[in-house]
């Protein structure tokens, strides 16, 4: 049982964060639980109890029951079914101070990208104005 709550904290964090859930809190805030119940989960140190599984199945768009399921089972097909988010980052509520030098709303959304530093921020930003300018250079 102690392994089968550790791989499913695993895939509750994996899942979290690809949902575009930076921090546990963030999380727990929108699953309408306590950030050390879900960092409880993640770490598959204690069993977690019905609801709060329930709570993070809702969250994570999850089948109802699969992760108690899981747990009762521990079945990897089991584990499997329930899916991981796109790993597409989603856009973070906008920030609204945004750099002076930001040139259009795409690269405001980059900006806005919250998995990523600011220095990887302007890394994708320049690298975007390049494509761009290729482009318009190519079809103009």
């Amino acid at each position: 049982m102690d392994e089968r709550r550790k791989k499913l904290g695993r895939r509750v964090a994996l899942a979290r964060q690809r949902a575009g859930y930076s921090s546990q809190k963030a999380f727990a805030d929108a699953a309408d639980l306590s950030e050390k119940s879900v960092a409880d989960v993640e770490r598959g140190d204690t069993r977690p109890g019905k609801s709060t599984l329930w709570k993070i199945e809702g969250a994570l768009g999850w089948p109802d029951n699969g992760a108690v399921h899981y747990l009762e089972t521990g079945r990897p097909e089991d584990l499997d079914a329930l899916p991981l988010p796109s790993t597409a980052p989603t856009i973070a509520e906008p920030r609204r101070n945004y750099p002076a030098q930001l040139e259009d709303d795409t690269e405001r959304k980059l900006w806005d990208l919250p998995e990523l530093s600011e220095e990887e921020r302007w890394n994708l930003i320049i690298f975007y104005r390049t494509q761009r300018a290729t482009k318009l250079r190519n079809t103009g």
